[in-house]
């Protein structure tokens, strides 16, 4: 199961972007959403969340590089990760730890996937995802691991939390633990 991405951007990007991603041949399936304003450093928070549907179906949201809302705040509204890209768009192949000038990485290996979701208690949902991938061309004794557990508690029929904890490690991005948290608190209203 291929990871899900959307991308956020301008009107002025968005023929860039798109010829990007086509020509890096991504492992993942993508979305981008052009979210109605000319330069993307000048969507605000507030922009995204009236724009975007709250409910999504992708692994991650990434918003361009320059964009300096806050990004915890927007991971608890969408209860997904949203990461800043590269600031400049030419070095989206770079992010995803394809080399400069060159449109893909070349990497053979074996990947096992894990997915686990169940209800604990009344109103209370752990799920639970782990990915290990060994590159056997490079390196075949490390293994790249991201693992993402997730709590959802609904407390009752106004309010709801969600803790989101992802694991990283991938020493050809990066070669140390990341670790992101997220923690949303949600009021409801229904109109």
């Amino acid at each position: 199961m291929s990871e899900k991405i959307l991308f956020i951007t301008g009107k002025l990007a968005e023929r860039q972007l798109r010829r990007i991603l086509d020509s890096m041949k991504p492992e993942f399936s993508y979305q981008i959403n052009q979210v109605g304003v000319n330069v993307a450093a000048l969507m605000s928070e507030s922009i995204l969340m009236r724009r975007i549907p709250e409910d999504q179906k992708f692994d991650r949201i990434i918003v361009p590089g320059k964009f300096r809302g806050n990004l915890k705040r927007l991971s608890n509204f969408f209860k997904i990760p949203v990461e800043r890209g590269p600031d400049d768009i030419s070095d989206l192949p770079d992010y995803f730890g394809v080399e400069k000038g060159k449109t893909g990485r070349f990497e053979a290996g074996g990947i096992i996937s894990a997915y686990f979701r169940k209800e604990i208690m009344k109103n209370m949902i752990i799920e639970n995802k782990l990915n290990l991938f060994q590159n056997y061309l490079e390196d075949p004794l490390n293994i790249d691991v991201d693992y993402t557990f997730n709590l959802e508690l609904t407390i009752n029929k106004y309010f709801s939390t969600n803790l989101l904890l992802q694991i990283l490690y991938d020493d050809n991005a990066l070669p140390e633990i990341q670790l992101k948290e997220v923690f949303g608190v949600s009021f409801n209203i229904n109109f």
